[in-house]
């Protein structure tokens, strides 16, 4: 990728560039004072400040993550440009720039790794109920198929917890209150037992009332870790850790699109003026409600049992980690959106990876092995109405998956320096049980039984040279792929891996003695295999939801980051992203009847005629933009602080955060466009000397806006599509005392 065939991005650079020299010149005279924060992040597995990394990455501290007010994925939109998180039910949706996994199945694969602790989250319903006593959460943008191998094609999210320390007896506890009712406690205690052990608790409890008109949308759970950390001498170390989770409530809500006229922007799917509006549609709208849908009864009940051990041996010439981890999920929910659907699952997971670490002056490599085993019975039902569509399935899924992993940095001169890396992964993956449905009217069963292996080679390589201490250029190139798998339908279908090539050019610069951070990526990534649920006929003839390979997209942008430190008491952070991000190829065939029912079409995508005959059509959406892929995203944030009498601090801040507009879904229908949205937060909080305690005052969402982050198109009603959205505006207070 050369930089004069995108105008844009040299336009940019040159900006920078530019900008560099000017700002060095005015460094000079400037006088030294507190500059912008150091990050240290370990997404490399090593530790390394966020300036000497060629990652495409964003870190989140411990702070900013408390102003937010994050206790589930989907508040980490307001803080990373470029992510895009939203719910399928209860299963979180993680995209990076368009990448990720959109269904609600519970057999599929995400598209963004998510880790806590280095251990890999592999049922996106486990992701929540994580984010309390965290120390950071990084985001890796772009593939990862080295260091994090399969399932991280879009990139991966590390959420790193605070852990167990000698420095002495030391803990807090944060109170909450606000609006919808909201109750939330969490704190820690950490404890060193003599010389060798620590234990650090934490815990984490939400009630709040849902912020739907029927009661969904709601957030209650609780949530309590308990880490261990034996140092028997300076060379070895083991740190054990225990966490149960347990989600309750009536769970995620929809709103439908569009709504009675008048109504609230709020109004939930099951409220009796949503489904009264649902009922006068024609054709179908009034017998949908003569099935579950038209008795709702949400409901959600998930409990999450994890264990770890971090075992490290720290020897002359590397640093020997061995991290076996156990994880054990078990959920149900019932909720309402197009459909009733009804969903349990059991699932267990085992993984274990074992790597050997260098960390020299020259030379910087990591190698190791990795295994990961899941285990899962799942029951899905799912009731459109009588006497159109229903299924009842029992899928039992089972997968084996081995990797062997190495990556160098060189130091070929001391400011130039080579990456290379490289990963070999095999997937086993095994998938049996069946179904019954009525399929518009037609009943019918049926059985599904296969086996399936993949393997696949990633890479990485790429250049870092520090054109000063202060100032570093990189380049990248790397490949990644999301686990192909086996379709729940008869004749168990193959659909293949998702591979995404990207290339990167970055710069890291700090400027004004520190004072001024800019960091700048220019990226283009080739996506090939995405893979899309499409619904058609299976092998038995009846209509069924399954995975395809769709085609190929393209992906390019740049991404800038800056971070100042205005005056000793200012600091403005302003981050935005440019992603053009569209299907070079989506082609699938599909039934007919589920994209006319009615006579009304119920995707945006070009409809032609199939080869597989009159009762299949050919569905054409090339040229779209990527779902969950906004053209542009940006964040801009701004803290002050207040010197007060006797050394007390008042801390006013305030972030914003703009998203231009997107396609909430692959159907691409005018109710599934979801506009550009900007909100704001506030939040006030005030410290005496010696910080022993904190009150603070917030505002989210200031402006009362509703941002939709999931759209699912209603097959039956084709004018009709149900959003997921973000809370409406919300206000509360919370103390903290530290011990």
């Amino acid at each position: 990728m050369t930089l004069a065939k995108y105008p844009i991005y040299a336009s940019v650079a040159a900006l920078v560039f530019d900008g560099a020299a000017a700002l060095a010149d005015e460094a000079t005279s400037a006088q030294k004072s507190e500059g912008v924060q150091e990050v240290v992040v370990t997404a490399q597995r090593r530790a390394e400040t966020l300036q000497k990394s060629s990652l495409a990455i964003q870190a989140v501290g411990a702070g900013e993550i408390a102003q937010a007010g994050v206790t589930q994925a989907t508040d980490l939109n307001q803080l990373v440009p470029g992510l895009q998180i939203g719910q399928g039910g209860s299963q979180t949706q993680i995209f990076i720039r368009g990448v990720g996994d959109y269904s609600g199945s519970p057999i599929s694969n995400p598209g963004v790794a998510f880790n806590v602790d280095g251990v890999y989250v592999g049922r996106p319903q486990a992701v929540s109920s994580t984010f309390y006593d965290v120390e950071r959460i990084e985001v890796l943008k772009g593939p990862q198929g080295t260091l994090y191998g399969r399932n991280a094609s879009g990139g991966a999210i590390n959420l790193i917890t605070r852990k167990p320390t000698f420095d002495g007896t030391s803990g807090y506890v944060t109170l909450e209150g606000g609006s919808y009712a909201l109750k939330h406690g969490t704190g820690a205690l950490n404890v060193p037992f003599g010389a060798t052990l620590a234990v650090r608790g934490a815990f984490d409890v939400v009630d709040r009332d849902g912020y739907l008109t029927d009661g969904t949308g709601d957030d209650k759970h609780a949530a309590g870790r308990i880490q261990a950390l034996w140092q028997p001498s300076d060379s070895v170390s083991i740190l054990t850790s225990v966490d149960y989770a347990h989600r309750h409530g009536e769970g995620v809500g929809y709103v439908s699109q569009p709504r009675p006229s008048g109504s609230s922007d709020f109004l939930g799917s099951t409220d009796p003026a949503s489904l009264g509006f649902l009922a006068a549609q024609v054709p179908l709208g009034g017998l949908m409600l003569t099935g579950g849908i038209g008795h709702p009864n949400p409901h959600l009940d998930q409990t999450f049992w994890n264990a770890s051990t971090e075992i490290r041996f720290d020897m002359d010439w590397a640093t020997l980690t061995i991290l076996p981890a156990y994880r054990h999920v078990q959920s149900f929910e019932q909720n309402y959106a197009v459909q009733e659907n009804i969903q349990s699952s059991s699932n267990r997971e085992i993984t274990n990876e074992v790597r050997l670490n260098h960390d020299g002056e020259k030379t910087k490599w990591v190698a190791g092995l990795y295994y990961y085993y899941e285990d899962q019975v799942s029951t899905y039902d799912e009731d459109f109405g009588i006497p159109f569509s229903g299924s009842f399935a029992i899928p039992i899924n089972k997968t084996h998956s081995y990797a062997g992993f190495g990556q160098l940095s060189y130091s070929v001169l001391n400011d130039f320096r080579v990456i290379a890396g490289v990963r070999y992964t095999e997937d086993r993956r095994k998938l049996a049980g069946g179904s019954t449905a009525v399929n518009f009217g037609f009943p019918s069963a049926e059985q599904y039984q296969g086996s399936h292996s993949f393997d696949s080679v990633t890479w990485k390589g790429g250049l870092e040279y520090d054109l000063t201490p202060d100032n570093m250029l990189f380049f990248t190139a790397s490949t990644g792929y999301k686990a192909g798998g086996l379709n729940a339908a008869a004749g168990t279908t193959v659909y293949a891996p998702e591979k995404l090539k990207a290339y990167e050019l970055g710069l890291r610069n700090r400027f004004l003695n520190d004072r001024l951070q800019v960091n700048l990526e220019v990226f283009k990534w080739d996506y090939d295999n995405h893979q899309e649920f499409v619904i058609t006929f299976d092998a038995a003839g009846s209509v069924n939801a399954i995975i395809e390979n769709a085609g190929k997209a393209s992906i390019e942008g740049f991404d800038l980051d800056v971070k100042a430190r205005l005056t000793q008491n200012d600091t403005f952070g302003f981050a935005v992203e440019y992603n053009n991000a569209k299907y070079d190829s989506f082609v699938v065939d599909a039934a007919a009847v589920a994209v006319n029912p009615g006579g009304v079409q119920s995707t945006g995508c070009e409809v032609g005629p199939s080869a597989q005959g009159p009762a299949q059509v050919t569905l054409d959406c090339s040229g779209f933009q990527l779902a969950r892929a906004p053209l542009w995203s940006a964040q801009a944030s701004l803290e002050h602080h207040f010197n007060l009498p006797n050394n007390a601090d008042l801390v006013a801040s305030a972030n914003a955060q703009f998203t231009s507009p997107r396609w909430g879904s692959v159907d691409f229908t005018p109710n599934t466009r979801f506009p550009a949205s900007t909100t704001g937060n506030f939040d006030l909080t005030y410290t005496p000397d010696r910080g022993r305690w904190s009150l603070s005052a917030f505002v989210r969402n200031v402006g009362d806006k509703r941002v939709a982050t999931t759209a699912s198109q209603n097959l039956f009603q084709p004018n009709m599509a149900y959003l997921i959205v973000n809370p409406p505006r919300t206000y509360g207070g919370r103390i903290t005392v530290n011990f």
